[in-house]
């Protein structure tokens, strides 16, 4: 998404905001030290110092291959006429986000054939170069050789068949077309994601056992922990496809013109503060109007803050804040969309039709209505 960069994160600008998250630096170190023992200081004339620092090159050009990678999926999503809204790089790679969702199977398997093909062609350029450069330094070729195994590796893994990695985007879109049934592909797609999780996880705690020697035993501590976190992630991806799915499936056909609270009280930009404490409304926010123009909200924690003496002089108009206007719904807006505005950290979201303002939904709306949906 746009805008200003979140907690976290450094923000580069393209086209699109591309976001390097500090989660990276443990990437960073990691890939450097385990080069930079395994491979760099073993090279003739290469110093502890020289050893690390190939270590920290090898880092940063795997991360402009992860780069390389999400750009080609942005452009595959933008030739097929989605809107790129930024790419994410954090501890386990990349994330290209989009605003909407490809409308069918051949679209998102071009979508997800892009990245792997990107890095493919990054396997071939880095292999071929390693074979060409062999009379050039050793450091040079060193890292060459490297950066081939690291995409061809990075390839392998990618297409795993499990959310959120390549593989089980190109295995939901076989199932897509195959079964003509988005939603049951995305939820077998997401089981094989969290069995592919548990087996990394055993994989990593097996890692740690065995070896000798302290540096072996370092290394298996490294790529152990590793993998128990990529295992990790890999079930919690697929717990959250699956909450998706069901999200997906219980408020089908549901706009948010069905989830509108139609106790919320609204009031004039003239209307005294005094005014608005006396209201009896369940929710912590009370719409502004300017005649039906939504212009503003005033929350009552900021209000119930104010003195006697202020409560006498203001009117909603100066109480008011305008950040409920920042992300708004119109009445056929699906139910989806209302809920990743809400779970996002909003309290209410403004429904407007043509502009004019006829109702507020909340978390509290929503929830009912999944309630009502899971007894059904």
């Amino acid at each position: 998404m746009t805008g200003a960069p979140r907690r976290g994160i450094r923000q580069l600008w393209l086209p699109f905001p591309i976001r390097i998250h500090y989660s990276w630096v443990l990437t960073v170190s990691v890939v450097s030290a385990l080069f930079a023992v395994l491979y760099f200081r073993g090279l003739p004339g290469v110093s502890a110092a020289g050893a690390a620092a190939l270590g920290v090159v090898t880092s940063v050009l795997l991360l402009a291959s992860v780069l390389m990678h999400e750009l080609a999926h942005a452009a595959a999503a933008a030739r097929s006429g989605l809107k790129v809204s930024g790419i994410t790089l954090r501890v386990f790679g990349g994330a290209t986000e989009l605003e909407g969702h490809p409308r069918g199977a051949a679209t998102e398997l071009r979508i997800a054939l892009a990245g792997p093909l990107m890095t493919l062609v990054l396997f071939v350029l880095f292999l071929t170069a390693g074979q060409l450069l062999t009379a050039a330094p050793a450091p040079v070729v060193a890292v060459t050789n490297n950066l081939a195994l690291i995409n061809g590796l990075l390839l392998a893994f990618n297409l795993i068949p499990a959310v959120p990695l390549d593989g089980g985007r190109i295995l939901r879109a076989v199932l897509w077309a195959v079964w003509d049934r988005p939603l049951a592909a995305t939820r077998a797609v997401a089981a094989t994601g969290g069995a592919f999780g548990l087996l990394m996880v055993a994989f990593g705690i097996l890692a740690l056992f065995g070896g000798s020697g302290a540096a072996a035993g370092a290394v298996r501590l490294v790529l152990g922990a590793w993998f128990v976190l990529i295992g990790l992630n890999l079930r919690r991806t697929a717990r959250e496809v699956t909450r998706q799915v069901w999200l997906a499936q219980a408020l089908e056909g549901v706009t948010a013109a069905h989830l509108l609270d139609y106790r919320i009280l609204s009031v004039p930009r003239n209307a005294s503060a005094t005014e608005l404490l006396a209201l009896e409304t369940p929710h912590s926010e009370i719409p502004v109007l300017d005649e039906a123009d939504l212009v503003g909200a005033v929350r009552l924690e900021d209000l119930r803050r104010r003195s006697s003496d202020e409560l006498e002089r203001l009117t909603a108009g100066d109480l008011m804040r305008t950040d409920i206007l920042g992300a708004t719904l119109a009445p056929g807006d699906s139910a989806i969309r209302a809920v990743n505005l809400l779970t996002g950290g909003r309290r209410s979201l403004a429904v407007l039709d043509a502009g004019r303002f006829v109702g507020v939904v909340t978390m509290e709306t929503l929830r009912s209505r999944l309630s009502l949906r899971s007894d059904v």
